[in-house]
């Protein structure tokens, strides 16, 4: 009987040690070769997906020079490992969000090599770059970048939803100011402003339309003289939408319906760095008007991704002059946060 035992004793110690030295000889493979979701391990080097920061101070630089050619200047800042033992499709990488010291702004930099990182072999280590976006006037000096990538395959699937770069330097040539440059937005409640009624939506007009992706509201302006709206930056959404892009002819992204109307025609980008955007053509606003804004398609990006605005909430950021009656060309960012039914 003591035999019996101390066999089966050697028996349950050699089981235990085998399952123990299986991650070190190739013991995870039966995980990996299964079809499954995992995180990123805190060891980078043994993670599934391997994210190694490789940024080493160059600037990252854009400049339009007419004739003697663009400065456009990219960086490496990131390296992507394939860690599992199958291929892995990578199947999006972008920056979430810049910020600097007294600034941020999602859009100031984009993925300069996208089309690289299509699929991975095992072992396969591909960089990330970063360049200018050409959308947001702006240079800094030791900014964070977070990063996302999201792969999926046969092996595993991995999302990291962040991955931070520091110390990156940019000098951006763009067509807009960063969004946080500004004063921080006064609620309409205390601007002179009055939001008149509830928020409604209604299917969108153009050629590729989506049904109850227009969202409309109504304000009042209050101000003593004329008011003029000069801009707007839409900052969050409870809902999908990414953009508010118009497709179509006759219409645009944005339309104020006032004394003098007002439009953009162009994308508008949605989220908490997102840039202000100037008027195509600015809106006159006199005392005791009510003026009807009109914003469509709201999109998560791309032809026939409306979004069905009901039940939603957005936040918008109208630039208006007029409101303060000591200085009447100052303008205000006034913040309006809509509730739609």
């Amino acid at each position: 009987m003591r035999n019996a035992f101390t066999m089966l004793g050697v028996i349950c110690l050699l089981v235990g040690s085998a399952i123990v030295a299986a991650p070190f000889f190739g013991g995870y493979s039966t995980l990996a070769d299964r079809e499954t979701s995992v995180s990123v391990a805190e060891d980078e080097q043994h993670a599934y997906l391997g994210l190694e920061e490789t940024y080493d101070g160059p600037l990252i630089e854009y400049e339009s020079r007419w004739l003697i050619g663009d400065i456009d200047v990219s960086a490496d800042v990131a390296h992507v490992t394939n860690n599992a033992n199958n291929p892995l499709e990578i199947t999006d990488v972008h920056v979430r969000g810049t910020t600097w010291a007294g600034g941020g702004d999602s859009s100031v930099l984009s993925v300069a090599n996208a089309d690289d990182h299509a699929g991975l072999d095992s072992g396969d280590v591909v960089p990330i770059e970063l360049e200018c976006s050409q959308d947001v006037d702006v240079a800094a000096d030791d900014a964070t970048v977070d990063l996302s990538v999201t792969t999926d395959g046969s092996g595993a699937s991995v999302d990291r939803e962040a991955f931070t770069v520091s110390g990156v330097d940019f000098d951006c040539e763009g067509d807009q100011p960063p969004a946080d440059d500004y004063p921080a937005p006064i609620p309409i409640d205390d601007s002179g402003l009055e939001l008149v009624g509830p928020p409604e939506t209604a299917t969108s007009s153009g050629v590729d339309t989506g049904e109850e992706s227009a969202v409309m509201f109504d304000i009042e302006y209050e101000g003593e003289g004329d008011g003029t709206v000069t801009g707007i930056s839409v900052r969050e959404t409870s809902s999908a939408a990414s953009e508010i892009g118009y497709t179509g002819t006759g219409g645009s992204e944005l339309i104020i319906d006032a004394s003098e109307d007002g439009s953009l025609d162009d994308d508008i980008e949605i989220g908490d760095g997102a840039p202000r955007y100037d008027l195509d053509d600015q809106a006159l606003l006199e005392s005791g008007d009510e003026a009807t804004v009109t914003l469509e398609q709201f999109r998560t990006g791309g032809a026939f991704s409306q979004v069905d605005m009901r039940g939603e909430t957005v936040t918008v950021v109208l630039y208006v002059e007029g409101l303060d009656s000591d200085d009447p060309n100052a303008e205000l960012p006034i913040e309006i946060v809509l509730d739609i039914p």
